[in-house]
């Protein structure tokens, strides 16, 4: 049996920028930023130094930009160094 197929129309919402854990980190860092108030200290401290260890092995310059930024946010809002 042969079936015959034509396309009738082909779209797509956005670029599929694949599965970048750098990117993910970022993400999950901007989220642990905007609850400094709400979770302890030690506890954003100890989950941004895994997620500094994702975003060196696996992102890219703008990640990383992205990433610093967020630490000198937590830095300031929780009052301890982040590194």
């Amino acid at each position: 049996m042969t079936l015959h197929t034509r396309v009738v129309h082909c779209g797509r919402l956005r670029d599929f920028f694949g599965f970048n854990r750098g990117k993910h980190a970022v993400l999950e860092g901007a989220i642990l930023a905007t609850r400094v108030h709400l979770i302890d200290r030690q506890q954003i401290l100890d989950e941004f130094a895994c997620l500094r260890v994702i975003v060196q092995k696996t992102a890219g310059p703008r990640e990383h930009e992205a990433f610093e930024l967020l630490e000198q946010y937590i830095g300031q809002s929780t009052g301890a160094p982040v590194r």
